[in-house]
């Protein structure tokens, strides 16, 4: 069993701007309480079905700047697949007891911005009473994923400019990706073919993680 700690800070420098609540967690104590710390971006309550509340919500992984502020993550690699995992989990855990939530869905984004400026690092969804979103399934888990690892300090770098620079190369309809691609890697000076929007994809993890 977990407990956690609600703190209400200003998180300063987000790409986005955003004034957002922190949501330290401190998990069971044991080598598998790996949860990081993290701040939601986007929270989408609503009733999908009356009577079960769901939950939707966004969220990043946060760290301090010199000046104590918190930002999202600057780089995230040595974050493994347990640890992201068990940050959807913690975050879905938590919301369904603050919130009152049947059901609580949790995407990690890599940073704030548009969706064409990120990766998802890992989902979770948590029905705690074991009846699903339509309160006649059976589960309590689903949608478990979470990417190998999290995202070096020049790869969220290029999905932040990939999402700045985006609209300068709209054409038709279309985005001219090898324009965009020759842009970015020559504004962080290195080979084209080292900007990859999208370097690691989730994938499933199993649920005694859930544990």
């Amino acid at each position: 069993m977990f407990t956690t700690r609600l703190s209400r800070i200003l998180l300063a420098g987000l790409v986005c701007l955003l004034v957002l609540p922190l949501f330290s967690l401190s998990a069971w104590a044991d080598e598998q309480s790996e949860a990081q710390v993290f701040a939601p971006t986007k929270e989408s309550p609503y009733e999908g079905i009356p009577g079960r509340l769901r939950y939707n919500v966004r969220i990043v992984l946060v760290e301090q700047d010199k000046q104590g502020n918190y930002i999202a993550r600057r780089d995230s690699s040595t974050v493994s697949k347990r640890q992201l995992a068990a940050t959807v989990i913690a975050a879905a855990r938590y919301y369904a007891q603050e919130k009152h939530a049947a059901v609580v869905s949790i995407t990690l984004d890599s940073q704030p911005g548009p969706a064409f400026g990120k990766t998802v690092l890992a989902t979770a969804v948590y029905a705690p009473d074991g009846k699903g979103v339509s309160g006649s399934d059976d589960w309590t888990w689903s949608t478990l994923q979470a990417t190998p690892r999290g995202l070096t300090a020049q790869e969220l770098k290029i999905q932040r400019l990939w999402g700045e620079m985006r609209e300068q190369f709209q054409a038709n309809g279309f985005t001219d990706e090898k324009g965009l691609t020759a842009a970015i890697a020559n504004k962080l000076k290195i080979p084209a073919e080292k900007v990859m929007l999208n370097p690691v994809f989730p994938e499933p993890f199993p649920k005694e993680w859930t544990d």
